[in-house]
């Protein structure tokens, strides 16, 4: 009896210890997986109203207001979104939390988005218009495959999972940008300003604001290994071990 209890306690002791990482890793998977589908869910929608519209910097004047901006870009995409809830402040706790953090826990992200929606499948949406530093001389002139700081129509924040938590960046809460001709996630290869860049912003091993700038790394590997190690980097190791 007391080797069965012995093993018993060893094997429990065993399960506690692994459960806990198990857990997390399925649930990075939910997560990537969640963000794959919003991800395309967007872009069909945004690729639709462009073919219907026109290229967004047609569809409003952003020197009259980012907030006119943002409900009309809204509206042209979300026509082809199925939808849960509107709501008309990014952060009314009825689409997002009241607050986000960063995982270094050296700030709290707040100010994103003017106006905000939830998914039919549970993923808060928010919209911002704006062009990089917010010179709206040069809004919504870039592309897709130009990349780059400047020249963006604006900014799409998701929460996977809407009011559950953790409600931090780079766990569920990520980042697209918006051109004139789509969009794409935030953090690409090709985004090297220091205050988008995968090393700063995602590993954080700059200037960190909480930009979610692993958006990109997270749907082109399928991963979140910038969790458990900081030495990834898009022209070199892509997984952690390896």
């Amino acid at each position: 009896m007391a080797e069965v209890l012995i093993t018993l306690g060893i094997i429990g002791i065993v399960i506690a210890m692994t459960l806990p990482g198990l857990l997390g890793r399925y649930q990075e998977r939910v997560t990537i997986t969640k963000l794959k589908q919003t991800y395309s869910i967007l872009s069909q929608a945004f690729s639709m109203a462009i073919s219907e519209y026109g290229t967004i910097e047609n569809w409003c004047n952003i020197d009259e207001g980012r907030e006119v901006c943002a409900d009309i870009i809204k509206e042209r995409a979300g026509k082809y979104i199925k939808k849960v809830l509107d709501c008309n402040s990014a952060w009314k706790k009825a689409c997002f939390a009241g607050g986000y953090g960063n995982r270094f826990n050296n700030g709290v992200i707040g100010g994103y988005g003017q106006t905000a929606f939830v998914m039919a499948n549970g993923v808060s949406v928010s919209i911002k218009a704006s062009n990089g530093d917010g010179f709206t001389g040069s809004w919504c002139a870039g592309n897709i495959r130009q990349g780059g700081y400047q020249n963006v129509c604006g900014y799409i924040y998701v929460d996977i999972n809407a009011q559950g938590g953790p409600n931090i960046d780079g766990r569920d809460f990520f980042a697209f940008k918006i051109y004139r001709d789509g969009i794409v996630p935030q953090g690409e290869e090709k985004n090297n300003v220091w205050v988008e860049t995968f090393e700063n912003q995602c590993l954080g091993k700059g200037y960190y604001n909480g930009s979610a700038a692993c958006t990109a790394w997270v749907l082109y590997n399928e991963n979140m290994d910038y969790l458990h190690c900081d030495d990834l980097s898009w022209d070199g190791k892509r997984k952690c071990g390896r």
